[in-house]
């Protein structure tokens, strides 16, 4: 994700993490592994709900990442049961530059006033 990030960070891309795990030591993951957004903390419970995922339904693997559009919207929902080593880079790549080359759409003319 840090090269995504510096990749596509000019155009809007922009990755945050929060570790869930209630013992997790952010100072040495980030020495450790150095990304290029921020990290922080959440717990799973509010994660899950921030994913809108279900425990019964389909018991997730982490990570879980969620590809938020410009307006807010959840896009795009994966967790690490969606992930497969060979494809990971090439599918999180496509949809991350899919959302930057979006475009807005065009803003509707302006009434004109009479006077």
């Amino acid at each position: 994700l840090s090269g995504l990030q510096k990749q596509l960070g000019p155009k809007g891309f922009e990755v945050l993490e929060g570790a869930i795990n209630p013992d997790a030591n952010i100072q040495q993951f980030i020495a450790q592994f150095q990304p290029a957004f921020p990290v922080g903390m959440s717990s799973q419970l509010d994660a899950l709900n921030f994913m809108q995922i279900s425990l019964v339904v389909r018991p997730p693997f982490v990570p879980y990442i969620a590809f938020i559009d410009r307006k807010g919207t959840i896009r795009t929902q994966l967790t690490g049961g969606d992930l497969t080593d060979e494809k990971q880079e090439k599918l999180l790549r496509d949809i991350a530059e899919n959302l930057v080359n979006e475009t807005s759409p065009a803003a509707k003319p302006k009434a004109k006033s009479i006077r």
